[in-house]
Formats: C-alpha cells, structure tokens, sequence
C-alpha cells in the first residue's frame, strides 16, 4: 500500500486493519490477555442477555410481599427486592435492555459520527466548519445533562433513551473519523483515484471510510461500556426505563432506601454494571493494542 505525503503516522494507526490483514490481527488479538479477558466478559453478557431469560424459573414481575428483602439462598441466589421479586431473575432480564440499548445507541452514533466526520473532512470549507462546529457544540455539554434534556424534551421510552445516549456519542466518533480522513486522503492511491476520474462518492466509500474503520472500531467497543453506564445512571434518576420493566440504574434507585439493612438489592445490580462496563474497556483497550501499528512495534 502506498505511504502517505503526509501524516504518516496518524495514518498507519487508522488504516492499521488493512495492512496488518485480517489473520495477522486475529493473532494479536489472541496474544492480548487484556482483550481475551474483556471478550469473554462480553460474550458472557451478551449470551446471558440473549439465552438467561429462557432459564429462569421466577417471574420478574411476580410481586410476593411475603418474600420481600430476603437475603441470598439456595432458593433466591441474589436474595429478592423491596417487593418480593427474585433479583437474579430481574437482573438476567435487566441485561437484554442494557445490552440492546448499549449496542443501539453505539451504532447509530457510530453510523451518523462516521458519516459526518469523514464528509467534513473531505470536502472542508464550508461544509467543514458547519458539521464541525454543531459538533462542538453538543461537546460543549456535560453528558449526561445532554442526555437529561433529550429524554425530558421526547419523553421516557426505551426509543427516546436510545436516541438521547446515542446523540451524546456523536461528536465522538465524528472527531475521529475527521482526524482520521484528514490524513488517509492524502494517499497516493486516493490522488490516484481522483486522477482515473473516481466519484466523490467512491472515493468515500470504496477507499476512505474503509481504511478508517480500525480506531473507530476500537473507540465502538469503548463506547458500549460508556452508553451502558450513562443508560443506568438515568435510569438511577428515573428517566431511563420505567418500571416495571427491569433495568440495573433503576434497580439501584429503588434499592437506596435499603441499603444499609439489605445491601444485596443494590450491590448485585451495581457489580453486574461495574463487571460488564470493565469487560467493554478492557476489550477496547485490548483491540487498540492489537489493530494500532505502532504499538504492536513498540
């Protein structure tokens, strides 16, 4: 492949799938305890979203007063909540929403982020300093209050949560994919293909946008522990999910009332956010020591 004019460097980091080609990265991937450990606890939560539901044995939205706040046994592993609800049970249901708003959220700010970045730093001038410009200033908000004022303005669903932790992300992934595209279109094959008479649009899409894809796939499977943590912490203020659905942030609000006398109803939620937001980082990390050129040769 041919070398850059200029920014080399930033260049062979985002273009870091291509040349090291798809064994080779397997292979790094596999060497890195770091990412093996963060996959396997990804897969772990994501097939217990999936599959878990299909092996439970309690109802989740069974209320039985007379089985309230007990504490873990044989028969309720993680103890049950403030209304008699088995909390292994609501847990294991709880991880289909975090993970579908996770991964929902993360692909259209992945999509619209890519799209808006790679197109502002292709075409600059005018288009660049619109699209750049309203991206910094959705940075320019706290992330949280960005997401509040969504979900306040379109209202509580799982729709609207989706949209609002996905709109957050934006900016994000639209910063890279400008970095990025600022210096893989300024390789020769790109001066090459404009030469031959090569379309905008295929030059966008044919020879960019796919030597891009390395870091923003690394920042993806960042992103997904970041969106999981957000989605609980306003569900913790209640705009997330609404009950009765399941979901670990409002679990964790309704266990605060009891968590010096029973603090099983909120420590397990919390530990199940804690070990699969820790899974999606230490998987992102290891996936940007494995497909990052530069540091596999340091």
């Amino acid at each position: 492949m041919s070398t850059l004019t200029r920014g080399s460097s930033t260049g062979e980091a985002c273009a870091g799938v291509i040349r090291s080609g798809g064994r080779q990265t397997l292979r790094e991937i596999l060497r890195s305890r770091t990412a093996v450990l963060g996959a396997i606890v990804v897969l772990l939560f994501v097939a217990t979203a999936i599959a878990g539901p299909a092996f439970l044995v309690y109802d989740p939205y069974r209320l039985s007063l007379a089985e309230r706040l007990q504490p873990p046994s044989p028969i309720h592993w993680m103890g049950t909540d403030e209304v008699g609800r088995d909390l292994l049970t609501r847990i294991v249901v709880g991880a289909r929403v975090s993970l579908l708003v996770g991964f929902s959220a993360t692909l259209l700010a992945l999509l619209s982020g890519m799209l808006l970045g790679t197109i502002a730093a292709y075409y600059r001038g005018y288009v660049d300093a619109v699209i750049m410009r309203c991206m910094d200033v959705l940075l320019a908000f706290p992330g949280i209050l960005l997401a509040i004022t969504i979900v306040a303005a379109l209202g509580t669903s799982l729709t609207n949560l989706i949209v609002a932790v996905g709109v957050h992300s934006v900016p994000v992934f639209a910063r890279l994919a400008y970095g990025c595209t600022l210096s893989v279109k300024e390789y020769e094959y790109i001066q090459a293909a404009r030469t031959i008479g090569a379309s905008n649009r295929a030059i966008l899409f044919r020879h960019i946008l796919p030597n891009i894809m390395s870091p923003l796939i690394v920042q993806a499977s960042l992103r997904v522990g970041t969106v999981i943590l957000m989605t609980a912490g306003l569900g913790f203020l209640g705009l997330g999910v609404q009950p009765p659905m399941p979901e670990w942030g409002t679990m964790l609000s309704d266990a605060r009332s009891y968590m010096r006398t029973d603090p099983h109803v909120g420590f397990f939620p919390g530990l199940m956010i804690f070990v699969v937001v820790l899974g999606f980082n230490l998987l992102g990390d290891g996936l940007r020591d494995a497909l990052d050129p530069r540091l596999r040769s340091a």
